[in-house]
């Protein structure tokens, strides 16, 4: 209904977006820019932000950028004990080993072989980090005490919210953030930013004129305080609205009727 309405090609503000058409800012630049210069030496980070703010998305095109140069693996909190240095051992195509330190060992044998035959070393991006326990993020400690100061192997990123700041300040995680090169902030988007967001979306899906008006754009920014998931919902949202009513343009008005009705 949104696409024939306004004469769009697809549904914009999907999540299937190419990185290479990824809406970035100055900051999100800047992130890269620090994130490529850690891992280019091996080193670890901490990437946190609101819910939404866009982390998991700044991977997928810091991945585009390690590619051929390293190895990367995203995994996410909730796999069991020990489920990330198994899910770690798969990826090299191994039958993870059962006893703890066994399968550490086997998982740093894996990624130094790597290293020697092709050159590669390993970035391995753990998402929710904020969620994970002290004896996981003991055992991703771990995983990087291995190999030569001059030559590290493993590259960590703790992707999480603001909490994971909290975590890391604590005595039982001390040893781990002593290890960390950088703790970054993904910042949300700011009022011209969201403007420059939705503009861009609506350009990607098809639009060959303005769509969103300045004003509807200053409240969306408001409503969503800047966090793109929330610019997605609330856009999509204000088109339905819009379609409905057979406005081709979303105002300020368009954006407050489709909020009074949640």
């Amino acid at each position: 209904m949104i696409t024939t309405h306004f004469g769009l090609l697809k549904q914009p503000f999907g999540k299937d977006i190419p990185t290479a058409n990824l809406y970035l800012t100055e900051q999100h630049r800047g992130v890269l820019r620090r994130l490529e210069a850690i891992v280019s030496h091996g080193g670890h980070v901490a990437l946190t932000g609101e819910v939404g703010v866009g982390k998991s998305t700044l991977w997928r095109a810091f991945c585009e950028r390690l590619a051929g140069k390293c190895r990367s693996l995203y995994v996410s909190n909730d796999l069991p004990s020990r489920g990330i240095l198994r899910e770690m051992a798969r990826s090299f195509g191994l039958t993870p080993y059962w006893l703890r330190a066994d399968l550490i060992a086997q998982v740093q044998h894996a990624i130094a072989e790597q290293f020697e035959k092709a050159g590669r070393r390993t970035v391995l991006a753990v998402d929710e980090s904020h969620l994970l326990k002290h004896a996981v993020l003991e055992d991703l400690r771990l995983l990087t005490n291995f190999g030569c100061d001059s030559l590290p192997l493993l590259s960590l990123l703790l992707l999480g919210q603001p909490p994971l700041q909290d975590r890391l300040r604590l005595k039982a995680v001390e040893a781990l953030s002593q290890r960390l090169d950088a703790q970054l902030t993904l910042e949300p988007l700011g009022r011209q930013e969201t403007g420059d967001y939705l503009r861009h979306h609506l350009s990607l899906a098809g639009a060959s004129g303005p769509i969103v008006s300045g004003s509807a754009e200053a409240v969306i920014f408001d409503r969503s305080q800047g966090i793109p998931r929330r610019i997605n919902q609330i856009a999509l949202q204000c088109l339905e609205m819009a379609s409905e009513r057979g406005e081709k343009v979303v105002d300020e008005r368009i954006v407050e009727l489709a909020f009074s009705l949640n």
